[in-house]
């Protein structure tokens, strides 16, 4: 009992003093509105670090997701002009790849390849990594060995 009359005493002289330094006739205003400015401040600066929070939460929520799915379009959804880029990139990457000599047109997701090729190794190899190629439906050769 005695350690509430305490307390509720030296909550009171706590009210008090602060109705004394906030309601001083000389001093006062100027107080008040310190006080409001320095409260209003602690708000922003709290408003800023939430929203912080908030986006880094979500951009973490986007990097999960975008491990989660697959890189580009699946390779069924792209037009023929699409296709036929994707065709030409795999194909001709390696450096002794017939890029001069071999053309190739995409037709319905069916690949046509036309030129002329060193072998008739280069030839299979040629049609058989297209055929491999996500997308493509078939391959047509109409390549011709040189000599």
């Amino acid at each position: 009992m005695r350690s509430r009359r305490v307390a509720a005493f030296l909550g009171g002289a706590a009210i008090g003093v602060a109705g004394e330094y906030l309601l001083d006739p000389a001093e006062g205003r100027r107080r008040r509105k310190m006080a409001r400015d320095r409260g209003m401040a602690m708000v922003r600066r709290g408003s800023r670090e939430a929203g912080r929070s908030v986006r880094d939460a979500a951009h973490r929520v986007q990097g999960v997701a975008a491990e989660a799915t697959p890189p580009g379009r699946d390779a069924s959804e792209l037009n023929d002009a699409a296709l036929k880029a994707k065709v030409e990139s795999e194909l001709f990457r390696p450096a002794e790849a017939p890029k001069g000599s071999v053309d190739l047109n995409v037709e319905e997701h069916v690949v046509v390849l036309h030129g002329r090729v060193g072998s008739e190794e280069q030839l299979d190899e040629l049609v058989e990594r297209a055929r491999r190629i996500d997308g493509v439906r078939d391959v047509e050769s109409r390549l011709q060995v040189a000599g």
